[in-house]
Formats: structure tokens, sequence, C-alpha cells
């Protein structure tokens, strides 16, 4: 059989039949191959990579666990360093009292306390959490610095074989203490200052509860001062303590109002327990410009306890505040009315009411105006009320003003009366009474009423 030239033809073209070159290399198989290598390098770098990551997590691990159990270990325990006076090297022994220690200013050596973490210098107002008893380490040589800021205030527990020591007897080392302090800025008053600064928690609190059982009040004084020095930032928490304590109570409140500011003046509210106290809250609120100041003067005139101390505080009312009292006085609800009312009545001096009739005559808010005069009733409120209702363009807005104030003047007066202590003079006299017929008629005459009312 014959073979078809163009099977022939075909075969030969056929590049498996053809001889290959010796060097020839499949491209596609090259590629192939450079790929499955950048494959592998990236493998083994992934593999690194997890390695190195799982390694430190151990590692971690490892050193977590272990700083656990050291914290955790009652072996390790009472490690931090507090400073407390060292002992005699003559006698071998610890101070016997606070002025004894004071007096020596001797190096501070290291103990072991408990855990107890580092606080700045002050006084921390008394916690139920009991402060770690500390424990001696062995004998050493001395630091050659002290530790700076070792913990708070008042005695160390006792050592072991140290006799237990009585209160009285604490109380009589603290007195001869706070004496031996001398006069407040004076060198040995500094130093008293930074040792109860820098003793441990427990002591501080004893110390703050001595000062009130100190029976001499200039010694009592002094150890207030004294404790509020060595306080620093931790002032405001202890003297918030010794407001429970009749012999300090005084002193504690009147630094405390005099340092606070309005929102402090507010938190001091509900410890207020006399006129006085309340009187020095309500005009540190009246004298600061801040506009919270007003609601809560606004609420304290509707208890009858504040009432004295609200118009006494009134007196020195910031001039911010007239306008949002005057804006106060067209509220619907009437105990806002009435005690922005006796605000303003408390308000001394003729500003007030010259303010007030500007605003009437420019026709601005005529009947709160209006309102605010009827309840100052000064002579100069009175002038200008008689005034006003000659002129036809203000009788209007002075007759509905006297209808209004007619819903709240019982509750004013009385306000009035009990901040005053004594009988107010009332606003129905005659001259108002035959001003008020006189408005009537001249309201009846008037044929156009379509006047500004406020």
């Amino acid at each position: 059989m014959n073979p078809d030239k163009l099977d022939q033809l075909l075969r030969a073209s056929d590049p498996a039949n053809a001889p290959a070159p010796p060097d020839a290399v499949d491209p596609l198989l090259h590629q192939s191959e450079q790929q499955w290598t950048v494959l592998s390098r990236r493998r083994v770098v992934r593999r690194k990579r997890v390695t190195l990551c799982l390694a430190a997590m151990g590692l971690f691990v490892i050193l977590g666990g272990s700083a656990m159990w050291v914290r955790n270990d009652p072996g390790q325990q009472d490690t931090s360093v507090a400073v407390v006076t060292a002992p005699d090297s003559s006698t071998n022994r610890a101070p016997t009292d606070l002025a004894e220690a004071a007096a020596a200013q001797r190096r501070p050596s290291p103990i072991d306390a408990s855990d107890q973490p580092k606080t700045h210098a002050g006084v921390d107002s008394p916690s139920p959490s009991p402060s770690p008893k500390g424990k001696r380490t062995q004998s050493g040589p001395p630091r050659a610095e002290p530790v700076p800021q070792p913990a708070k205030l008042a005695r160390p527990p006792a050592r072991p074989g140290q006799p237990v020591i009585d209160h009285e007897q604490r109380l009589a080392e603290f007195a001869a203490f706070v004496d031996r302090a001398g006069e407040v800025d004076s060198d040995s008053w500094r130093q008293s200052r930074d040792y109860l600064a820098h003793q441990d928690a427990r002591s501080q609190r004893a110390a703050v509860s001595l000062v009130p059982q100190l029976v001499d009040p200039q010694q009592r004084r002094k150890a207030f001062d004294l404790v509020c020095a060595a306080a620093a930032d931790s002032q405001r928490a202890v003297l918030f303590h010794w407001l429970s304590h009749r012999s300090v109570r005084a002193m504690a409140f009147e630094r405390l109002a005099t340092e606070a500011t309005v929102g402090q003046s507010i938190e001091l509210i509900r410890y207020a327990q006399d006129d006085p106290e309340r009187t020095r809250l309500c005009r540190n609120i009246a004298a600061s410009p801040n506009p919270e100041g007003v609601e809560v003067l606004l609420e304290l005139a509707q208890d009858a306890r504040w009432r004295s101390a609200v118009g006494a505080a009134s007196r020195e009312l910031h001039r911010s505040h007239l306008q949002t009292l005057i804006m106060r006085m067209r509220e619907r609800n009437a105990p806002v009315r009435t005690a922005a009312a006796f605000v303003l009545a408390s308000v001394p001096g003729e500003q007030l009411d010259q303010v007030l009739a500007s605003m009437i005559l420019r026709g601005r808010f005529r009947q709160p105006a209006y309102l605010v005069l009827l309840s100052r009733n000064t002579p100069q409120a009175r002038a200008f009320l008689a005034q006003a209702a000659a002129r036809q363009d203000l009788t209007p807005a002075l007759v509905s003003a006297r209808m209004h104030f007619v819903n709240i003047q019982p509750t004013l007066q009385q306000w009035i009366a009990d901040s005053k202590g004594t009988p107010h003079e009332r606003s129905d006299t005659s001259q108002q009474q035959f001003s008020d017929a006189l408005d009537g008629y001249r309201c009846a005459r008037l044929p156009d009423t379509r006047h500004d009312i406020g």
C-alpha cells in the first residue's frame, strides 16, 4: 500500500519525531520550577515566623508564671520598703515616742513592709481596709539615702518583745510631738511635717484619729494645721473625716468651704448643720459666675432651713445672674417664680431698680420686670411704680403684673419674714391700695389697650 503524500508530510513535520538538540529546555517546565522554588522559600519563612512566635509566647508564659509565683509565695511577701526611724546606736533600742523621733531626726533604715503600694506624701482618709504589717529584715549596713515617699502617718506597730502602749500614752506622746514642732513654718515645724508625711498608712491614720482627742484648743488647732500640711493632696479626705468629730468639725468645715469651688460647695450642702455654715456655702455659690449656682439657690430658697442663708448670700449675688433670675419670673411654676422673686428682693442697692425701670421703659420684658419691682418693695421701686401708674403706655402691663403678683405675694412675704426673723412690711399698704384703685379707674377709661405687656 502506497502511503499518502499528505500523511508523509504531516508525519515529517511532527516535532516529536524531530531530534531534539541537547541543550533545549521546555519554557513551561522552567517556569513551573521557578514557581515551586518561590513557594518553598515562602513556606520556610512562614515556618520560621511561627516558630519564633511560639517561642516568644512560651517565654512570656514562663516569665509571667514565675512573677505570679514569686508574688504569691508567702515566704517572699513584704518586700516593699518603708522608712522608719533607726534605733539608737549606743543603746540599740528604738525611740520610745514621736517627740524623741522628731527631735533626733536620725538617718532612716530600710525595713521590709508588706505588699504596700507607693503613695504620695500626705495623709489618706481612714479606710476600712487594714494596711499590711511589716516585718524586719536581716541586720545589715544602713542605706546611704532614705527611700522617698515611704507611706503616710502615726506610730508603727509594736515589735516582738516590746510592750504594747496604751491609748493615753500614745495621746500624750502625740501631744508632746505637736508641742516640739514649734511655730508654723519654722524649721522644726517643717521637720515634723515631713516626718508625719513619711510614716506608714497605719501610723498616719492613728495621728488623724488623735487630733480630735487633744484637750487643749490651741494644741488641737496646731495639730490640725500640722496634719493638714502633711496630708498634701489627701487633705480634703482628712477634712471630710473630721466632720464627724465635734471638737474639730468647725475648723474642718471652714477649711473645706474656704478652698471650695462651686461644685465642691454644692457637695458640702448636705454637711451644713447651722446658719453660719449654710450662709458660707451660699455666698460661695452666689458670688461665682457659674450659671449652675442660680439653679442651686432657687432650690435652696424653697427650703425653710436655707432661706436665711440664701437671703444673706443674695447681697453678694454676681451681676451675671440678674438677667437669668428676671427671666425666671416668666416661669409657669409658682415655686420657681417665688424663689426668683425672693432672691431678687434680697439684692440691695438702687442699681437693680434702675435696670428694671430701664427694661420697662424700653418695652423689654415689662411684666417680669414689674413683678420684680413689686417683690422688692423698696422706696425706689415704689416711686417708679407710682410714676408708671400715671402713664397710659405703662399702666396695662403694670395691672397685669399685679394680677400675677397676687398669686405669689403671700408666700413671698412669708419667706421674707422667715429669712429676716422679724415681721416684714407687707405690700398692701394704703398707698398701694390707692394706686391699685387708680390703675383700675384709668384702665377702665382707656379706649385702646393694645400696649406691650411684657
